[in-house]
C-alpha cells in the first residue's frame, strides 16, 4: 500500500519547499556515511582498507567523510568490522558533519558541546583540534553520557571532559566556541521511516522550541566576547530553526550572524517568515538543508558571533 502523507504535512512543506522533490526523498532511506577518525588513522589508509569490499564516494563538504555501501549489496553491518570497533571511523550521517565544520574549532581553544551524546560531533571537534585544548562534552541523562564516554574512549579523544547536567546550569565557565546541537523533533531524519511520517505532529516543534531557546540563550551567556556559537538541528521546522535564531537576535540585539557557506554543499533559502511571523533579516545567513538538496537528512545550521563590545 502506498504511503499516505498527512495532509497537514503536505500543506506545511508545500509552503516551504518543492513538495514533490521532498516527497521523493522522504520515501527512501538516507545513504549510509562514515567519517574517518584522523586521530587514529590517515584518510587514505582507511580508504584503501575499505575499498576492496565497500563502495566509497567522497562527501564533498567533509574531507574525512564518505558515503559507503557494500559492493555485493549484501552487507549493511559496517559497524561490526574491526576498523570501526577500534575507532578507525565513525558512522555519521553526511549532513550531521556540517555543524562541526561551521564551528571551525582551533587548537588549544576551550569548547563546549552542550548536547554532546552520542558523540559524533564531539569527536569531529576533537579531530579538528588535534586532541589539544579542552572540550567540555555535556549531556543530561546518564544513559546518554554512558554512550558519549564509550565513543570518546573508542575514538581516542583525549581532550574531552564529560559532564552531566542541564545545559542551562553552565554559569561560571567561559568558552571560545560552543556547539548547541539542540534536541529537536528530528523531522529531518524521517526518510524511509513510515511510522515517523505517519506520526508527524507539528505541535512537537512548538513545544520543544522553548527548550531550544533556553539552551541557546544560556549558551550565549557563557560564550566569550568575540566567540562563535553554532546552533543546529536535524529538524525541518521553522519554529525550531529560524524562529529560535530570530528569538535570540531579538533578545541580544547586537548579536552577529556570520555566513556559514561550505564548499560543495547545496543549500536552500532560509524561511524568512512563517505563519504570519517575520524573522530578522540576519536570519538569511543561516543554512537550511532540505533532503533533496544533497540527498541527505534535513538539517539547519546557524553561525552566531558574540560581539567583542557591548
Amino acid at each position: 500500500m502506498p504511503l499516505e502523507f498527512p495532509g497537514a504535512m503536505v500543506e506545511r512543506y508545500s509552503k516551504l519547499t518543492k513538495w514533490n522533490k521532498l516527497r521523493e526523498r522522504l520515501l527512501v532511506p538516507s545513504r549510509k556515511s562514515i567519517r574517518v577518525n584522523t586521530l587514529k588513522n590517515d584518510v587514505d589508509e582507511v580508504f584503501d582498507e575499505l575499498a576492496p569490499d565497500w563502495n566509497l564516494a567522497p562527501v564533498p563538504w567533509c574531507p574525512e567523510g564518505f558515503w559507503i555501501s557494500d559492493k555485493k549489496g549484501e552487507r549493511k553491518d559496517i559497524g561490526n568490522i574491526p576498523l570501526h570497533q577500534t575507532g578507525g571511523f565513525y558512522i555519521q550521517e553526511a549532513a550531521s558533519m556540517i555543524p562541526a565544520i561551521v564551528l571551525d574549532p582551533k587548537p588549544y581553544e576551550m569548547i563546549l558541546d552542550i548536547c554532546a551524546s552520542p558523540g559524533g560531533k564531539t569527536m569531529q571537534i576533537a579531530q579538528y583540534m588535534n586532541n589539544t585544548g579542552r572540550i567540555v562534552a555535556n549531556d543530561i541523562r546518564e544513559d546518554r553520557v554512558a554512550i558519549l564516554e564509550r565513543s570518546i574512549e573508542r575514538m581516542g579523544a583525549k581532550n574531552c571532559e564529560v559532564t552531566m547536567k542541564p545545559g542551562q546550569q553552565f554559569k561560571d565557565m567561559r568558552f571560545d566556541r560552543i556547539l548547541v546541537d539542540a534536541p529537536c523533533s528530528g523531522t529531518g531524519t524521517m526518510r524511509g521511516c513510515p511510522d515517523d511520517i505517519k506520526n508527524w505532529n507539528p505541535d512537537v516543534s512548538k513545544r520543544i522550541s522553548y527548550t531550544q531557546k533556553s539552551l541557546l540563550h544560556h549558551a550565549y551567556c557563557v560564550l566569550k566576547k568575540g566567540g562563535v556559537m553554532v546552533y543546529s538541528t536535524c529538524s525541518m521546522e521553522p519554529e525550531e530553526n529560524e524562529g529560535v535564531v530570530d528569538w535570540l537576535l531579538k533578545r541580544h540585539k547586537k548579536t552577529e550572524l556570520e555566513t556559514a557557506g561550505i564548499r560543495g554543499l547545496k543549500t536552500s533559502p532560509p524561511a524568512m517568515e512563517f505563519e504570519g511571523e517575520k524573522y530578522d533579516e540576519r536570519v538569511s545567513l543561516c543554512l537550511r538543508i532540505w533532503p533533496q538538496d544533497n540527498d541527505t537528512d534535513g538539517f539547519f545550521v546557524a553561525k552566531i558571533k558574540k560581539p567583542r563590545k557591548g
